[in-house]
């Protein structure tokens, strides 16, 4: 009788503080489900998610995010990031930041690029007036890029801003960006060469 009366006490208080797990059915996740895009002026929907089976939607929505990289595999679109990230700022700097743009960048530079870098350091001489150059991409094109050779190359042109003992002077230039990968398969580049003055 005592066992009987324990088991049921049991039972009670488990069903009172609700100790038991119901069964409830999950909801099915295998059907997706339709997203609409906004228009070009909406913003995008919260939530969804954009995956090959509607990326031309959102090509069309937002190009900008698309439109230049869609002719470049994932790896050639790895190695134009670095050569647009590293020619930007390769191409930025001041007499006050002296040869820290050279340093900042110096882990993505080979090993033969970065010798170089320092032997320029040593011979380079800084004016005693105040200078800068700032650079942003205006254009970036892959001139060639080989997997087997592991090499890249691209042509870029950049708008620079110069300004140097109080005057501003604005011109674009070209200049090429000659990417290596390592021996771990990472884009390093391996030297830059300005062209003209366009």
């Amino acid at each position: 009788i005592i066992a009987s009366a324990i088991v049921i006490f049991g039972l009670l208080v488990a069903i009172i503080f609700d100790l038991f797990p119901s069964k409830e059915i999950a909801p099915d996740t295998s059907k997706q489900q339709e997203v609409v895009l906004p228009d070009k002026d909406e913003g995008l929907p919260e939530g969804a998610t954009f995956d090959a089976s509607n990326a031309q939607e959102f090509s069309d929505l937002n190009p900008a995010i698309f439109g230049e990289d869609s002719d470049f595999s994932p790896l050639e679109k790895e190695a134009k990031d670095l050569a647009e990230f590293f020619i930007e700022r390769f191409g930025t700097y001041s007499s006050d930041s002296r040869f820290s743009y050279i340093d900042d960048l110096r882990s993505f530079m080979s090993d033969s690029m970065a010798k170089e870098m320092d032997a320029y350091k040593k011979t380079a001489s800084i004016p005693d007036s105040y200078f800068s150059v700032d650079s942003s991409i205006a254009s970036i094109e892959k001139e060639s890029f080989s997997l087997a050779n592991r090499n890249a190359i691209f042509t870029v042109v950049l708008n620079r801003e110069e300004e140097q003992a109080g005057s501003m002077s604005q011109y674009q230039q070209n200049a090429s960006v000659y990417l290596t990968q390592d021996n771990t398969g990472h884009w390093k580049v391996n030297k830059v060469i300005w062209g003209q003055k366009i």
